[in-house]
């Protein structure tokens, strides 16, 4: 359910301290078809956070740039699908700075169904770099 949605956020500091700590060469991205968990909604629909769940929610609209026009149930519950929160986060750690260029970086997604499990490669995304067009000028 973890997902990269910033490249300077904790998981991805986690994975440059591993990357030069175990001289990972590399990293996989694994996530489940299945696009979200019961845990979120069940905490959404509890009456004894309804204060709470309204003050976040204006919180991500008004006054944090990035929760910007996002909801607090659409980031505890996630609003992206498997698929691609899997191919940004891929995007993420190959793209960043301090992630070396020979570290491989792929996407997985597993599908249980009928009993059966795949694993399913996930593209890589079609960008020259994840650095907003005024850093590359």
């Amino acid at each position: 359910g973890a997902a990269i949605s910033h490249p300077y956020e904790e998981i991805m500091r986690s994975v440059i301290i591993a990357i030069y700590q175990e001289n990972v060469e590399e990293i996989f991205v694994v996530g489940t078809k299945d696009k979200r968990t019961s845990t979120g909604h069940v905490l959404t629909q509890l009456e004894t956070m309804k204060d709470k769940i309204q003050t976040l929610d204006y919180l991500f609209q008004n006054c944090r740039p990035e929760f910007s026009g996002g909801t607090f149930d659409g980031w505890l519950n996630g609003d992206e699908n498997s698929s691609d929160a899997i191919e940004k986060s891929v995007d993420i750690i190959r793209n960043h700075p301090l992630v070396p260029s020979y570290v491989k970086v792929k996407g997985l997604i597993v599908n249980h169904k009928d009993g059966k499990s795949s694993i399913v490669e996930v593209p890589a995304i079609k960008t020259a770099s994840s650095l907003p067009d005024h850093c590359l000028s």
